[in-house]
């Protein structure tokens, strides 16, 4: 009853103005927009960028990220190497999942057994965990992680959402209701529209009490919302033409920060035009990066060179970028014996085709590279779709060209889990089926290294063979951005566009 009669407080105040309690639950809820709906709430089968963000409300975690990228503790109180292969963790104690269960050390063990299993349905992060061989309770807050074999980057690994033991042994789980989580929000409410959470601690000093998130696909109606003051938050989905406007409306402001998502035009490796290497690198040569990043993005973004960003400590600045070089694209696609066609040669080469979202961004992107690819003589097919077909086809291998922003990189093991042949989905996100052994094994073994420097130098030849190899075309690195309402103080940006900085916001006095 106590529900119901939050639910009618909160519906009177948000959609009508008659609520005048000095803090009513419009003045507890942080509003935002969604261009999509999460695709899952189990946080095991979480790949999608929506239900990451989603997790990080509803979920809690070994592990975190500050807003620059960097691991920080989280559940863990602690962790050292016993040995190159033994890690040992220790938990916080008096950490409660929303049933009211204190988090034990056999609730992490059966979260992580889940990934390591043989059988049933597996996980899309179960090949991040190929060298975990068992994990071992010691006592109720402590628990040891064995591996095969060494694996550098087995800590940034454990960022994922945990679960109460029983559901974390258990199926898939697809209905909201059912999800038991440890983070600081809970599902209140799950509707066709929109997404209502509740903090746990509604006695807590944080101001934020609700998170609201509507779903709304269109980005001229997230931007009227924004306009109209029904929305707290819109971040990366707004139109860089759009933006130029913020400043007519003095109640939002515009924060901007640097990005290092990596947006990137991915090819199927089963085709057979692009599994050819020299189209696949006189693709890349054919796109004007600079040209788009300035025209569409208005500047608010880099070329990227590889997919980690140029501030990741594992970045190699030696490799050679993909220039812009119509001249040189021509070439190579002769060389790969697909000439000019027609009598004035003004008939394309050949015919490819593009699967994208229907966001407005995104499309523009799409025919611009159309044209690019124009240029030099191949004709490109564009097709649109919404986010949920759009994904399982590239996920299933039922697209040809895809263009497609990666998000929440965790270190250089990105190299196994985006390009090794044992990560072809749903095994991991080689969505392209590329198979290159000597990568396989580099990625292996510079994944084992534990000495910085060594690792260091086998990733920088992993880049360098992904470079010339080219299984994505790599475009750029999109700066962060969101338009925030005035009544919205103190968000923080973090650079893998993560929306954690909604959890410290308090809100203003004004109207």
């Amino acid at each position: 009853m106590r529900s119901i009669f939050l639910s009618i407080i909160f519906y009177c105040c948000f959609f009508f103005a008659g609520c005048t309690q000095s803090r009513s639950p419009l003045e507890k809820t942080f509003r935002l927009a969604w261009e999509n709906v999460p695709r899952s709430i189990d946080p095991r089968y979480t790949i999608d960028a929506d239900s990451q963000y989603l997790e990080d409300f509803i979920h809690c975690s070994l592990i975190s990220f500050d807003r620059l990228g960097q691991m920080t503790k989280s559940l863990a109180s602690g962790m050292r190497w016993i040995d190159s292969k033994t890690l040992e963790v220790t938990l916080r104690r008096g950490v409660y999942f929303s049933n009211n269960q204190e988090i034990t050390a056999q609730d992490v063990q059966a979260n992580f057994d889940f990934y390591i299993k043989k059988e049933g349905e597996r996980s899309p992060h179960s090949a991040n965990f190929s060298d975990l061989k068992s994990v071992e309770v010691v006592q109720k807050d402590q628990l040891l992680f064995h591996l095969s074999q060494s694996n550098g980057d087995f800590t940034t690994l454990l960022s994922l959402g945990l679960l109460p033991q029983k559901l974390a042994a258990g199926a898939r789980i697809s209905d909201p209701k059912k999800i038991i989580g440890c983070g600081a929000f809970q599902i209140e409410e799950w509707a066709v529209g929109h997404i209502l959470l509740k903090r746990r601690d509604l006695n807590s000093s944080k101001e934020v009490k609700y998170i609201h998130i509507a779903f709304v696909k269109d980005e001229n109606t997230r931007f009227l919302k924004l306009r109209n003051s029904e929305l707290d938050l819109v971040q990366n989905s707004i139109n860089r033409d759009q933006l130029g406007r913020i400043q007519d409306y003095k109640h939002l402001r515009l924060l901007r920060a640097p990005g290092m998502n990596t947006t990137y035009l991915g090819f199927q490796y089963s085709d057979p035009i692009l599994r050819d290497q020299r189209v696949r690198l006189a693709i890349a040569h054919s796109i004007d990066r600079k040209k788009i990043i300035e025209h569409i993005f208005h500047g608010w973004a880099i070329p990227a060179t590889t997919i980690l960003a140029p501030f990741d400590r594992y970045f190699n600045p030696s490799l050679k970028p993909l220039k812009y070089d119509v001249n040189e694209a021509m070439r190579l696609l002769d060389a790969a014996g697909f000439p000019r066609k027609g009598r004035d040669l003004s008939e394309p080469r050949f015919t490819l085709k593009l699967k994208t979202t229907t966001n407005a961004t995104r499309l523009m992107v799409a025919h611009a590279l159309a044209e690019e690819f124009r240029r030099v003589g191949i004709a490109l097919e564009i097709e649109s779709m919404d986010w949920g077909k759009f994904k399982s086809d590239v996920d299933q291998g039922n697209a040809q060209l895809w263009n497609l922003n990666w998000i929440g990189i965790r270190g250089p093991d990105i190299y196994r889990f985006a390009f090794s042949t044992e990560s072809i989905p749903p095994y991991g996100a080689n969505r392209g089926r590329v198979s290159h052994p000597q990568l396989d094994q580099l990625v292996l073994k510079a994944r084992a290294e534990i000495d910085f420097e060594k690792r260091r130098l086998l990733y920088n030849q992993a880049q360098e063979i992904v470079n010339e190899e080219v299984p994505y075309v790599f475009l750029w690195h999109e700066d962060q951005y969101a338009v925030v309402h005035q009544r919205v103080k103190n968000y923080e940006l973090y650079a893998d566009g993560r929306l954690v900085g909604i959890e410290n916001v308090s809100f203003s006095a004004e109207k």
